[in-house]
């Protein structure tokens, strides 16, 4: 196998000397270098890749420096990653050859702007992998119909403000949607329809303030809904509803002050030990609610009486940001509940070490499992 050459400041060495001679191997491998560099880009970092395994049909030019999608990439590759170049724009069929392509990575780039046809031509796509570019909208309808097939598309870290109505109407095979850490501020109420399938929707970290009831109808199968670090501050009625399949909501590191009464009502699955699923992956986490880090300071029992128990809630994760404060003493119900194991204060996440703090923190200065309640009479159902 072709070892090639490493290239660091400036300098060329070749893979198998310990030395910087610069021997007649050196030299020719400093001039192939340098050819490559105008035909194909260079290397930029420890995780630059430059190959195409026959084997496993899996093509890499990663860290390269290249500036559009190469040509040569052979026709029957089913992966092809050209993450962490400096592609900023994907012409029209780009990738036209590649019929037999199930997974495509154009992460860390520098994407703006994208041909309504490039992406024809790809009918076997199932991931795409998008996130850290640095397009200013979703993709327009003609290119989201060449997608059609998708079943993972991760659209995370991007510049997306505002969505239009209709941008995922042809999302119809879409399980996994990431669209994280953008700059959202708003979602149309019907925006996922046509999502049926959709089984993990990742809205965490954008600039929502307010989300409207039944901005997520269509969603009968999500299971998991990330919404955290987000500057939601009213949880209405009906914003959760149909989503009757949902196992984990993650509400931490918002503002929110009130949580309405019904708020949760519908969200029948949200309770038991079954893990979580996506895509024909097992997750590590439990069934529950996070809320940590907002602006609440109690919570009435009655917001959780239609969800199934045993169920985990999380109040509290000890961060340098940690700034969740409870009056604890209103929150005797959950004291009982904590005791018949019917809510569990421990971390969703079971690779998260189990002591890990997920209990309230207290405004009375007293530690909550040495907080002191009575007689718990009709304070629980689940007693």
């Amino acid at each position: 196998m072709y070892l090639g050459c490493l290239w660091s400041a400036d300098i060329f060495v070749f893979v198998h000397f310990r030395t910087l001679h610069l021997s007649a191997a050196v030299l020719l491998c400093l001039g192939q270098n340098i050819t490559a560099q105008h035909t194909s880009g260079f290397c930029t970092g420890k995780k630059c890749r430059n190959e195409y395994n026959s084997t496993s049909k899996i093509f890499y030019r990663s860290y390269w420096s290249i500036q559009e999608v190469p040509n040569d990439i052979p026709p029957e590759a089913v992966e092809v990653h050209l993450d962490g170049n400096a592609i900023t724009f994907l012409a029209a069929r780009a990738f036209s050859h590649l019929t037999q392509c199930w997974f495509l990575d154009l992460i860390y780039n520098k994407i703006s702007s994208v041909d309504k046809n490039a992406f024809a031509g790809l009918q076997s796509l199932s991931t795409l992998r998008f996130s850290f570019n640095k397009m200013p909208s979703f993709f327009s309808n003609e290119v989201s119909t060449e997608l059609k097939w998708l079943k993972i598309l991760f659209f995370g870290q991007n510049k997306l403000s505002v969505i239009e109505p209709g941008s995922f109407d042809h999302l119809f095979h879409c399980v996994w949607f990431v669209l994280r850490a953008n700059e959202i501020t708003h979602l149309p109420v019907g925006l996922f329809v046509h999502m049926s399938k959709c089984q993990n929707l990742d809205l965490g970290y954008n600039q929502m303030s307010e989300l409207e009831p039944g901005t997520f109808d269509g969603l009968q199968q999500l299971t998991g809904l990330h919404l955290e670090g987000n500057k939601l501050t009213i949880l209405k009625p009906g914003i959760f509803r149909g989503l009757e399949n949902l196992h984990n909501l993650h509400l931490d590191n918002n503002q929110i002050i009130s949580i309405d009464q019904g708020a949760f009502d519908s969200l029948g699955s949200l309770g038991g030990l079954d893990s979580l699923v996506i895509a024909d992956l097992t997750l590590p986490m439990r069934r529950g609610i996070t809320l940590y880090n907002n602006n609440l300071t109690t919570l009435s029992q009655d917001l959780f009486i239609n969800l199934p128990r045993p169920l985990f809630l999380v109040l509290r994760r000890e961060t340098i940001y940690s700034i969740s404060l409870w009056n604890c003493s209103s929150l005797c119900w959950l004291k009982h509940e904590e005791k018949h194991g019917t809510i569990k204060l421990r971390p969703l996440d079971t690779k998260q070490k189990a002591w890990d703090p997920s209990t309230p923190r207290c405004i009375e200065g007293v530690n909550w499992n040495s907080l002191q309640c009575g007689d718990p009479g009709e304070l629980s159902r689940w007693n």
